[in-house]
């Protein structure tokens, strides 16, 4: 997530007991990157970053925070419901013997939101 530019210094507080999350403050490039391992369904996460800026708060600084952009893959998850219902071989060649298995994944190429 973008941070404001005059962001010097952030310090991140997870839940208790979490395991396989990481966070970590870019201070190069004004970033601030959650990253977790699993994401269990039906359970919810959270993250409290305090920062501390080089300059007063005013209201510009609120508006330079953001947009939160995530990267996710969900294996054997179909988000469209689109279903591979019957496969024909056009050109049979005994070296080659096609598996018969389907794997569905949900891929999240560019989800933005803002704050």
């Amino acid at each position: 997530m973008p941070l404001p530019k005059y962001t010097t210094r952030a310090s991140f507080e997870l839940e208790p007991g979490v395991t396989g999350q990481r966070t970590d403050f870019k201070g190069a490039n004004k970033k601030l990157e959650w990253d977790l391992e699993k994401f269990v369904g039906g359970v919810e996460h959270t993250l409290r970053a305090k920062l501390t800026f080089s300059q007063e708060l005013h209201a510009n600084i609120i508006k330079e925070a953001g947009p939160v952009s995530m990267t996710f893959t969900i294996p054997m998850y179909n988000v469209s419901r689109l279903q591979v219902k019957y496969l024909q071989i056009a050109k049979k060649s005994s070296s080659y013997n096609p598996y018969r298995w389907v794997r569905y994944v949900t891929q999240a190429n560019s989800y933005v939101a803002r704050i």
